[in-house]
């Protein structure tokens, strides 16, 4: 007998019987954003950005809801410094205070996340000594306009 409009086939088990149900993109940890095309460029990069930040540093026991906000907090703030990089290159306006907030807000989530900036040493750190003298050399800037 049929309950609950199930469907049976014949003689074949209905899908999914004794399997759990098949989770949702949520839980597989897939991120499908709400309203937005997910094929666009940006939403990849978006999502690029998000899994890489979610698997840089996993806290013990995976990721929990505060770091998986985090990564993706961080992605958006990405996305937007980049947006605010390319318009600055293109020749047009940028607001200096909000790219300066931005730029800080994300440094924060970075770090949040343990992924703080790493600067390579330098080798040789005379190697810019020279040039550091050369700059401050009153003698550098003559008969230059300024």
């Amino acid at each position: 007998m049929l309950q609950n409009n199930e469907i049976h086939t014949g003689g074949q088990s209905p899908p999914n019987q004794g399997h759990p149900a098949p989770k949702s993109r949520r839980m597989r940890g897939d991120l499908h954003l709400v309203g937005v095309d997910n094929r666009t460029k940006p939403a990849r990069r978006w999502r690029g950005l998000f899994s890489t930040y979610l698997n840089a540093n996993k806290p013990p026991g995976g990721p929990n809801d505060h770091h998986r906000n985090a990564a993706k907090r961080a992605a958006s703030l990405t996305l937007l410094v980049e947006k605010m990089e390319s318009d600055l290159v293109a020749g047009r306006q940028v607001d200096a205070a909000v790219y300066t907030r931005t730029l800080n807000t994300l440094n924060r989530y970075l770090a949040s996340l343990g992924l703080e900036p790493r600067w390579e040493e330098d080798k040789d750190p005379q190697s810019t000594k020279p040039n550091l003298e050369k700059l401050r050399d009153p003698n550098t800037w003559k008969g230059q306009s300024q």
